[in-house]
């Protein structure tokens, strides 16, 4: 039931932030085409698919002892294919990306953003930035696991003084 609901709902959901990118200068919406390739936007389009793909078929499986695999695939194709006709073939991503950009950065700042990205530095960051990522999160991941024997340290202790409190009251004559 729930699935056949959110089959239903995904024209709405797509449909709600439907909005038309504001009209920016050709220098600006240049800058930003080359933003969105240094950034590998594009990259943007599988994940999309995946994640809904996912989504329809953890909606359609649920109460259910699986899901044929020749449906997922059909979910998945029809999923491709309605992200390219929404996304790709009209624009649409880039023209949420050009509207964004122009809200934040000013044309000179777009400028100087590609200038980095082409500049040694920015080259030498985008080819880590990825396993600096992946490494930092790891790594606070592991450090991390020292919260919870500090938390209940912490809880412990504040627990036994309302404990103490509790009792002292409870001795006090009334």
């Amino acid at each position: 039931m729930f699935a056949r609901i959110l089959l239903i709902l995904l024209p709405f959901i797509f449909s709600s932030s439907h909005a038309f990118a504001k009209q920016i200068s050709p220098q600006k919406r240049d800058l930003v085409d080359q933003i969105l390739v240094i950034n590998q936007t594009a990259k943007l389009i599988p994940l999309m698919t995946s994640a809904l793909t996912g989504q329809i078929i953890t909606a359609i499986a649920k109460g259910r002892n699986g899901i044929d695999d020749n449906l997922k695939l059909i979910i998945h194709s029809e999923v491709k294919k309605a992200i390219k006709e929404q996304f790709v073939l009209n624009n649409k991503l880039n023209d949420i990306f050009y509207e964004l950009y122009n809200e934040y950065f000013s044309t000179s700042q777009m400028q100087d953003i590609v200038n980095f990205y082409n500049s040694p530095a920015g080259k030498q960051l985008m080819k880590h930035s990825e396993d600096v990522s992946q490494r930092s999160q790891e790594q606070a991941k592991a450090h991390a696991k020292i919260i919870g024997p500090i938390i209940q340290k912490r809880l412990l202790k504040i627990l036994d003084n309302i404990d103490e409190d509790l009792k002292a009251s409870d001795a006090t004559p009334k």
